[in-house]
């Protein structure tokens, strides 16, 4: 009868344990976020091109810049950014970006199969045209036909 007794108790105390720790560990540890209350929803992003054609490419890890301005009157603040595929990985700001100020999004397509390739890259920000789309778009060839200018630029 103590034994049961104990056991209840035992029990009761592990679940508290296992609630306590999943409410710490799943809390926000991000800082850098901006309530988005405080710089609105109108910004305005303005992409210096928003397609970056690889042309002729061999089978590799290859990457492109796209440069963007803030030309809206708010902080732009981009919330995500995702693409088409898990063979494009971008990389993105997180930190506010203010009025007529630069910036760029890294992305970096891994090409691992031959022919023709069309990714697209959504980017998540706010303002009242989230998101945008960029594009990526080229050929996987071998190394024998490649262009002489796919670098990051």
């Amino acid at each position: 009868m103590a034994f049961e007794i104990k056991l209840i108790y035992i029990k009761k105390y592990y679940y508290l344990i296992v609630l306590l720790f999943l409410t710490v560990s799943c809390g926000n540890r991000d800082n850098k976020k901006v309530p988005l209350k405080t710089i609105g929803y109108n910004a305005i992003i303005e992409f210096e091109k928003r397609t970056h054609n690889f042309e002729k490419i061999p089978i590799d890890t290859i990457g492109t810049i796209f440069r963007f301005e803030n030309k809206g009157r708010n902080t732009l603040v981009i919330q995500h950014v995702s693409s088409s595929c898990g063979c494009t990985i971008p990389e993105w700001p997180m930190n506010p970006i203010e009025q007529n100020e630069k910036g760029i999004i890294k992305v970096v397509f891994d090409a691992k199969e031959h022919g023709h390739f069309n990714k697209k890259i959504s980017v998540f920000y706010n303002g009242k045209d989230s998101p945008i789309e960029l594009i990526i778009k080229g050929e996987v060839v071998d190394t024998k036909e490649k262009s002489p200018s796919n670098e990051i630029n």
